[in-house]
């Protein structure tokens, strides 16, 4: 937090800086100001001491609303007006002979030159493409990167299909340079957000107050990995409701860890942790919209992939491994008996609608693989140069991001959603899974599809589902 304040204010305060002492004199005429003792050098010290004030404030108001928002214009005034105040005070306590009136001036110049800057850096930085997509038939909204983008580059570069298969090339060092900048996690959610709609759908009475999961949920144990330590799939859910509305959040996090062995494992976990955690904290009272619900969604995977870089193995050391992931974020408005479902998906992980009419719908149908060994695209330390002669990864800051997709759609009173991993559809094709549940709901459905699943002889893996439903 402490450097990305650093890193803001360095950027605000040297224009204004330049801007601010090279008009020190124009304002002093302008001003009237004939006999006071400062100059340009004092001016634009004056100028850089409230950008200062202001941009660390306004990065703290920031990070204590978990990102889901800049300030608004009223709010982001105030915050400069309270900066030019503590300037002023501290120009009288030094006896430092500047005209309150010159500070006022300064505070205004500040104001709208670091607005003026951040709406350029925010035009260049959510310049990149997306595809949005509009599923008619059950008026969903989708939002992923195009087919040609710095992470496809990326997986090419490591299979020796593009130059830069070197992490010292100049190739791999502009996809970092990519990847940590512009096509950020955080960018993305921006970018994302600003083309869904801002239409209020509900309003959050009070800050929510999370309770454990309430549905139904099935990991199987039977089928262990290779190193019989550890199952690679985790799923975790909470709920919340408001009392005095009925209206409820939801969250719903699915992980399945690559590969055999103990630290995929550990990883799954470590996502399901970091992208609940996000979600528990980061509403607040007051209204919802749909981009609120996807840029929440999109910065909740950016917190999962956060927290799989701090997991570490049972030697201490990073782990390094990779998992797949399903982020979902519901909004029940109960007075208009409809669900407002935002989800994300990393990877291979599935996601049903079941309709009260017993229509299965593939919400992830994008995720489908064309080469079951590749899951399109994962979390964790994917793309790190490994420590020589070490056998270890050490942190990593890049997943891949090949087939991120966020998605938005609103589903009816009695409908419900069926989160899986690949264990489950690679031996239960989707198309077959309503005829196989018929009626059945929650438990009796999910372990119905379980026990269908395990009966195949597909590819044997790890299988987890769950029931979610919305009333």
């Amino acid at each position: 937090m402490g450097m990305q304040c650093a890193k803001a204010v360095m950027q605000n305060v040297s224009v204004n800086f330049l801007v601010a002492a090279g008009v020190t004199y124009g304002l002093a005429k302008g001003l009237g100001v004939r006999s006071v003792t400062w100059d340009a050098k004092v001016g634009g010290g004056v100028a850089v001491g409230i950008t200062l004030i202001a941009t660390a404030c306004e990065k703290l108001y920031q990070k204590s609303r978990k990102d889901l928002g800049d300030l608004t214009p009223a709010k982001k005034l105030l915050t400069y007006c309270a900066a030019g105040a503590v300037v002023a005070l501290g120009c009288f306590a030094t006896k430092t002979n500047i005209p309150m009136s010159a500070i006022a001036a300064f505070t205004a110049l500040s104001y709208v030159t670091t607005t003026a800057l951040q709406v350029l850096r925010r035009k260049f930085d959510l310049s990149f493409p997306i595809t949005k997509v509009v599923r008619e038939d059950i008026k969903a909204i989708y939002f992923s990167l195009p087919q040609s983008n710095v992470y496809h580059d990326a997986a090419d570069m490591r299979k020796g299909k593009k130059p830069g298969r070197d992490t010292n090339s100049p190739e791999w060092k502009a996809f970092v340079k990519e990847a940590t900048g512009r096509f950020s996690l955080k960018n993305i959610a921006d970018r994302f957000a600003e083309q869904c709609s801002s239409e209020r759908v509900g309003t959050l009475s009070s800050k929510p107050e999370w309770s454990g999961c309430n549905f139904f949920k099935k990991i199987d144990t039977s089928v262990k990995d290779k190193s019989q330590e550890e199952i690679a799939d985790h799923m975790w859910g909470c709920i919340s409701y408001h009392l005095d509305t009925d209206d409820k959040i939801i969250f719903f996090s699915t992980a399945d860890g690559s590969g055999p062995g103990l630290e995929p494992g550990l990883i799954a976990g470590a996502a399901n942790e970091g992208f609940g955690n996000y979600i528990k904290s980061c509403f607040s009272k007051g209204s919802l919209t749909p981009s609120k619900l996807v840029r929440a969604t999109v910065l909740a995977v950016n917190a999962a992939q956060e927290n799989t870089l701090r997991e570490k193995n049972k030697d201490g050391n990073p782990a390094n491994a990779c998992t797949t992931h399903l982020g979902l974020v519901v909004y029940w408005d109960n007075t208009r008996k409809l669900a407002h479902c935002c989800f994300s998906s990393v990877g291979d992980c599935k996601l049903l609608a079941r309709y009260p009419d017993g229509k299965i719908v593939d919400l992830t149908s994008h995720a489908n693989r064309e080469d079951v060994t590749d899951p399109g695209g994962q979390l964790g330390p994917k793309y790190v140069k490994k420590v020589p002669d070490s056998g270890i990864s050490p942190y990593g800051e890049i997943p891949d991001l090949r087939n991120l997709t966020v998605g938005y759609v609103q589903l009816p009173e009695g409908a419900a959603l069926i989160p899986m991993t690949d264990g489950v559809y690679d031996n239960v094709p989707v198309e077959k899974i309503s005829s196989f549940i018929g009626q059945e709901t929650g438990k009796e459905a999910v372990e119905t599809i379980m026990k269908a699943a395990m009966e195949k002889v597909g590819k044997p893996d790890d299988t987890s589902c769950a029931w979610i439903d919305l009333k």
